[in-house]
């Protein structure tokens, strides 16, 4: 004999006699075998009932079922009638995940369920365009097709919300490293706005700016901003040295750039500024120490050979 669970009176009977139905159907018992082994499920009231049934009252499992249900019904949580699912809707803020869960739950406590209404409540209730065109122009037959659809509607509106998560990340990335992270307290947006528009070509350099920082920021010729108390961006990795922060990289410090661009038209960094004059004297001196390094070496491989 299976393993069944009991009932007393105190449960819902809609609950037991499912797990009852269940199990007997899963082992292949036949009508009759499920009227007998019954009340071995019945304690307490609950068999003081079944005891009490007129003799030859009851000639099939439907009837039985009928019987039991009815006589414990007060104990039912399936106190609402179909109807009332019309009534469950979506907020405007509910995933419909959390809707068709919740509305899920709430077709537990309904009695007499009907797939029709059920649809239907669904129809009215979700907030998603895509879904309910699907349920009006092919409405599920039962409760099964209509969650296995509602299902994938679930999928395909968690795949979409990481997508836009994505995006906005990305066009806030973006965002951190194109906007002026180091802004001044009480400047807003307007101050982005200035310095943006401070220069619209900036003079080609012959040094990182984070190299230039590093050797005039004990001159007196920038302009410091105060020392931020926070991380400035989402890069914490990167040492943001003109605000002595985390947050981003110092050459892509859109504030030390407008800094250092008028120091360079104040003509007080002409040392830095990239020009053909620099260039052919770095080139000058690669080819000198090019030269330089291999005559070393010749002159050694020319004395391990003597």
């Amino acid at each position: 004999m299976p393993q069944l669970t009991t009932y007393s009176e105190k449960g819902d009977p809609y609950d037991h006699m499912q797990n009852y139905e269940a199990v007997m159907l899963l082992h292949g018992w036949e009508d009759a075998i499920m009227c007998r082994a019954f009340p071995l499920t019945l304690t307490e009231h609950a068999h003081i009932w079944f005891n009490n049934l007129n003799e030859g009252s009851i000639s099939n499992f439907n009837q039985l079922r009928k019987g039991f249900i009815d006589a414990f019904l007060i104990n039912s949580r399936r106190k609402k009638d179909a109807s009332y699912l019309l009534t469950i809707k979506q907020h405007e803020k509910e995933s419909l995940k959390d809707y068709v869960e919740r509305f899920r739950a709430t077709t537990l406590e309904v009695q007499d369920l009907q797939a029709t209404v059920v649809v239907s409540g669904m129809l009215q209730g979700t907030r998603s365009r895509d879904f309910q065109k699907s349920l009006s122009l092919d409405q599920p037959l039962t409760l099964g097709d209509l969650f296995n659809r509602a299902n994938k509607f679930i999928l395909s509106e968690d795949v979409m919300r990481h997508i836009n998560t994505g995006n906005k990340d990305k066009k806030r990335k973006d965002r951190d490293e194109t906007n002026f992270e180091g802004r001044r307290t009480g400047r807003g947006n307007e101050h982005r706005q200035i310095l943006k528009l401070k220069f619209e070509n900036f003079t080609p350099l012959s040094q990182p700016r984070s190299t230039i920082l590093a050797s005039i920021e004990g001159s007196g010729l920038l302009n410091f901003p105060p020392n931020a108390n926070k991380t400035m961006g989402k890069f914490t990795d990167a040492y943001y040295r003109f605000h002595k922060t985390h947050g981003h990289s110092t050459d892509r410090c859109r504030e030390l750039v407008n800094e250092i661009e008028s120091l360079v038209h104040q003509e007080k960094l002409n040392r830095f500024v990239y020009s053909e004059a620099w260039r052919n004297e770095k080139l000058s001196y690669s080819k000198k120490k090019r030269y330089e390094d291999n005559k070393g070496m010749n002159d050694k491989k020319r004395f391990q050979d003597d």
